[in-house]
């Protein structure tokens, strides 16, 4: 697909409307270097496999049309267009109806920083839609219909305060920024965009607030007590300790911050992966068993709460 795509898509009122198949001209891909999506012009993908590319397809509507999708789109006829941001695999798509225009915007997620061959490494996994009004008022439609193993499975899926989650082969968990119910396996949302407003990115105030106040716990606990005894036994470096100290600094200054994202919360889990890796064998050899055990719930319950904020 060209950098810019600009030929016009005539809206549908439902999606089972459209053609069974699309050429495959149609779609834009999205990618994280270990599987891959299919986007059509009305905002569907079609095709997406987790987690890997020879993973069996989670939507599958590229081949049959009740093999599963996830759609955005508005509700009333529109054209769109289309475009890759500059140097990425991320969609922008766009749509023009008579009340107002909308842009939809699709990733795959890949740890924040990498370049080259890093790229996708670690890679969460993850689809990213969001969607932002551009100008007008418009109402928007979401239907996310999960159809594992090529659409041979209807899996359970139920509603979570978070969105939603599946059940059995090739689970998954949705976090939605709009309200939405979930029926007869389908997730459906009927929501309306402004002119500047965001729909598609959680509001985790309330996690960010108790993540706050978990880690100022988990960091003096730390500091205070278990990276002086490691130090003290010799199992680590101080140059080793102190690094791990700014981490918990630079994490402390960016929960207090508006600004603090999903790159944020990554970063957290990626702290207490290299804690657990580096001193848990440290501390395990040295500690007693009350010793042992505050330490492990304590990295337990911040993981917990790190992970389900990031979703």
């Amino acid at each position: 697909m060209s950098a810019t795509d600009t030929t016009p898509q005539a809206a549908v009122q439902d999606p089972s409307s459209q053609s069974a198949f699309r050429p495959i001209a149609d779609y834009g891909m999205l990618a994280d270097c270990h599987s891959a999506a299919h986007v059509d012009r009305g905002g569907s993908i079609d095709w997406l496999c987790l987690p890997h590319y020879d993973s069996s397809a989670i939507f599958a509507r590229i081949l049959d049309p009740d093999a599963g999708h996830w759609s955005i789109r508005p509700a009333e006829p529109f054209t769109s267009t289309r475009r890759y941001l500059p140097g990425t695999l991320v969609l922008e798509t766009t749509f023009t109806t008579d009340s107002g225009v909308v842009r939809l915007t699709d990733a795959m997620a890949v740890p924040a920083g990498q370049r080259g061959h890093d790229l996708g490494k670690d890679a969460p996994h993850e689809v990213l839609r969001l969607v932002e009004g551009v100008s007008g008022e418009v109402e928007m439609l979401l239907e996310l219909a999960p159809r594992p193993e090529y659409g041979l499975v209807r899996p359970l899926f139920r509603a979570t305060p978070e969105g939603g989650r599946t059940f059995g082969s090739c689970q998954i968990a949705v976090a939605a920024g709009v309200p939405v119910a979930v029926k007869d396996a389908t997730m459906q949302a009927a929501f309306t965009v402004a002119e500047a407003q965001r729909a598609g990115q959680p509001q985790n105030s309330g996690l960010r607030r108790d993540l706050l106040h978990l880690l100022e716990q988990h960091v003096t606990k730390e500091e205070t007590g278990l990276y002086p005894a490691i130090i003290a036994t010799a199992g680590m470096s101080a140059d080793a300790v102190g690094r791990l100290e700014a981490e918990h600094r630079d994490l402390h200054r960016a929960l207090l911050e508006d600004g603090f994202d999903r790159r944020d919360y990554y970063a957290l889990a990626s702290h207490i992966e290299d804690e657990e890796m580096e001193m848990f064998p440290i501390a395990m050899l040295r500690f007693d068993d009350a010793e042992w055990a505050a330490t492990v719930h304590a990295h337990r319950t911040v993981r917990a709460e790190s992970t389900t904020a990031a979703r």
